[in-house]
């Protein structure tokens, strides 16, 4: 058996998740060390939360939760849980308002992320070897894109004021199906790290005014534009 047929069979399924996590918690720890830093990162369990794992430096801790797919071919969507992605408690302040209310609603979800490991098996068929393209989401990206501070053409402003207005109008335990246009490509699981961990200083949490509504907003604000953007550039190819 090689590679290839070890990433397909069903039955290496868990397997095949903990080889995953096991790459892609190389690459986040040793953009720490670089960076003079030491994460800690707990091991996938049982999901039976609406997450696999949890990140942690020094205080500050936020859950994810890995998906994966085969391509060509493979998933196109995923069910992923409300709670996932709403904004905790403590976040409140850093996310603005849609509609008159925040943003994920009131009851506080966990600010986390969802990682996206698409396996190409074209590489596998031809050298042997486990190629993974990185895909990311969360509830500041999805608003980053809603206020118009980050454009693409696969998630448009209007989607995700959409999904914010599902997210905040959905129990927390509910599963939320989400395609993979909604996620953004990043070349590394370590931008999560960027991101949400500052590692290194980072303004990607700061997408938009605490009291700015979306639903009224026609133009991105310049300045949060291009220090949003300039965070993500060293981690994101644009189209």
């Amino acid at each position: 058996m090689n590679l290839s047929t070890f990433l397909r069979r069903p039955a290496d399924t868990v397997a095949r998740e903990k080889l995953l996590h096991a790459k892609a918690s190389y690459e986040m720890r040793l953009h720490a060390a670089r960076l003079g830093a030491q994460i800690q990162m707990t091991e996938p369990e049982i999901d039976n939360r609406g997450y696999d794992f949890t990140l942690i430096l020094d205080h500050y801790n936020f859950p994810v939760q890995n998906k994966a797919a085969i391509r060509p071919g493979g998933s196109r969507n995923w069910k992923i849980r409300a709670s996932l992605l709403q904004p905790c408690f403590a976040d409140r302040d850093l996310v603005p308002e849609l509609d008159g209310f925040k943003v994920g609603g009131y009851s506080g979800g966990a600010s986390g992320g969802v990682l996206l490991h698409l396996i190409d098996t074209r590489a596998s068929d031809e050298d042997n070897k486990l190629t993974v393209a990185y895909k990311y989401l969360d509830i500041f990206y999805i608003v980053a894109v809603a206020a118009r501070i980050f454009t693409t053409s696969c998630f448009t402003a209007d989607a995700a004021i959409e999904f914010l207005r599902l997210l905040r109008n959905s129990e927390q335990h509910a599963m939320l199906s989400v395609p993979e246009k909604y996620f953004l490509p990043i070349s590394s699981p370590a931008a999560i790290l960027a991101f949400r961990l500052h590692l290194p200083i980072s303004n990607y949490v700061s997408c938009s005014k605490p009291n700015f509504d979306l639903s009224n907003n026609n133009q991105p604000n310049s300045v949060m534009a291009d220090l949003w953007n300039r965070s993500i550039a060293p981690w994101v190819e644009r189209s």
